[in-house]
């Protein structure tokens, strides 16, 4: 009997039951401590095993048998590479001693969203969101928080320009309620001296281009994926992340999504849930229509090996999928939406304070403003060499 498990989690489990010791018998061994040059014996510290303890653990019933699986659960090597991100998870959560935290190493897809810096609680130090790996580790870049010149509570934050390889770092988003977020939008040096005017004149780093956050407070990190309709993720993912927060979320994407807000948002209104659910459909999946073209001629499919074909047709599929999703997702939302805002205008309507007076009269304007010129009157103003100019009124 065999069991498939994610690699993280398999080399956590045996690392920190030590089941590799204690079911199998193994030590693990210092090399560097052990010397083992030719014609040496075993040293005897490490540990060979009983012969007459196996022999009487043995039983040819239990060995000999025509069925392919083995009555047991046995740790085996696998035949693929073990991935690096997996690797380094692991180090990293052996590292906190915390072995157990490897198995929720996923939720590290929470950092596919765009303009985020990321912090770990008991860490002064802010990262650069750039993704996840695998969806095994985050992936982030050492952010560097200055002030504003001339004072100023308000920070902004750059990517400083230091050795390479000490900026980069491993996000193990393991633990949601140790990530701390901050948006951020990216401000040129114009736009910097157009809203602060004691900027002009900067040169170096202080010119540069900046992170400028959008709040000066940080929000959990589920809370600003939350916010943002967690950008594009799969009804799968929403799923599993409800699982994890303990919530049994079924049904469509919408259905999904709707669920997860009102639990990770609460007192979250119906309103706001439209706000959101319109930035899923701004960012939801969108096939290119080049693309999408292509795979729908017979004659590309032609001139493909039959290898070529079955993924062509895979993303045929994946693409028509896709489409029908959003299809859906957005049929929903529109239904809801028109709900919401019914229900809006009913509560003005019955409010007193919103009804109007029998004596209120709207006073309509003309087409033309009192006191207004014409686009002639306009151009005779005008200088000789302002005549080429074009007036809009």
């Amino acid at each position: 009997m065999q069991e498939t498990v994610s690699c993280p989690h398999l080399w956590a489990t045996l690392l920190g039951k030590e089941v590799l010791g204690k079911v199998h018998e193994f030590t693990e061994v210092d090399a560097a401590a052990v010397p083992t040059p030719r014609c040496s014996t075993i040293p005897q510290h490490v540990h060979k095993g009983s012969s007459k303890e196996i022999a009487s653990q043995l039983h040819l019933k239990n060995i000999m048998s025509y069925s392919p699986q083995t009555p047991w659960n046995s740790p085996g090597a696998s035949m693929l590479p073990a991935p690096w991100c997996d690797i380094e998870l692991v180090q990293l959560c052996k590292a906190a001693g915390d072995l157990e935290a490897a198995q929720h190493g996923w939720l590290c897809c929470l950092l596919r969203g765009t303009n985020l810096l990321v912090k770990q609680q008991g860490s002064d130090s802010w990262f650069f969101s750039l993704g996840d790996c695998c969806s095994a580790i985050g992936i982030g870049w050492l952010a560097e928080k200055c002030a504003w010149p001339g004072g100023g509570e308000e920070a902004f934050y750059y990517v400083p320009v230091t050795v390479p390889g000490t900026t980069f770092a491993y996000l193990p988003i393991a633990k949601l309620d140790e990530w701390s977020c901050l948006e951020y939008d990216w401000q040129s040096p114009i736009r910097q001296v157009v809203q602060r005017q004691h900027l002009v004149g900067l040169t170096g780093q202080a010119a540069s281009i900046k992170a400028v956050p959008r709040t000066s407070c940080p929000s959990p990190l589920l809370h600003i994926a939350a916010s943002n309709a967690f950008w594009t993720l799969s009804t799968a993912l929403l799923q599993q992340i409800g699982k994890h927060l303990g919530v049994d979320l079924k049904g469509s994407l919408f259905q999904t999504l709707r669920s997860l807000l009102k639990h990770i948002l609460n007192g979250v209104t119906d309103e706001r849930i439209c706000q959101i659910m319109k930035l899923r459909i701004v960012r939801g999946p969108k096939a290119h229509p080049l693309v999408a073209e292509l795979l729908e001629m017979d004659e590309t499919i032609e001139a493909l090996d039959e290898d070529e074909q079955r993924e062509v047709k895979s993303e045929q599929k994946a693409y028509q999928k896709a489409a029908r999703s959003v299809e859906v997702f957005q049929s929903e939302y529109k239904a809801f939406h028109a709900k919401t805002l019914g229900l809006k205008k009913a509560k003005a309507s019955a409010n007193p304070k919103n009804a109007k007076s029998p004596l209120h009269r709207v006073r309509r304007l003309g087409a033309v403003p009192p006191g207004a010129i014409t686009q002639k009157e306009a151009k005779e103003m005008l200088p000789p060499w302002g005549i080429c100019l074009a007036w809009k009124l």
